[in-house]
């Protein structure tokens, strides 16, 4: 998963204050960003999006860079508009990856996660970890 390489240059720098770890935490990011923005998030297990945008946001927070949040938007509307299902408000419609059967817990609670990340504040992001 590209989420934990950039989480593990983002502890990296935290430690040693290197930039060179974010350097190729962004360098990661860039090339993650540039693969699965291309409707692929919407093909993923929504539990493998939760560590990545995570993570994004992780390394959002020592280098902004206001794509991360914007790519997450994007994602969540996506996944509110084409795969809720409106009379049980389960994410288990469209072509949504899923892990497992549609309407799984996992699936469920990655959403709930990404959903709460997405209204987090980026000073207090280091409370995720």
């Amino acid at each position: 998963n590209q989420g934990y390489p950039i989480e593990i240059e983002v502890l990296f720098f935290r430690i040693t204050g290197d930039k060179e770890y974010l350097n190729d935490a962004g360098k990661t990011a860039a090339l993650a960003m540039d693969y699965w923005t291309k409707d692929r998030l919407w093909q993923d297990a929504p539990a493998f999006n939760a560590i990545f945008f995570r993570n994004l946001l992780a390394l959002d927070q020592v280098a902004p860079n206001p794509f991360y949040r914007q790519a997450l938007d994007s994602y969540l509307e996506e996944v509110w508009t084409r795969g809720r299902d409106p009379k049980t408000g389960l994410f288990d419609q469209g072509s949504i990856g899923h892990y497992g059967q549609a309407g799984n817990y996992l699936d469920q609670a990655a959403l709930v996660q990404l959903y709460a990340l997405s209204q987090w504040p980026t000073q207090a992001l280091d409370l995720v970890h």
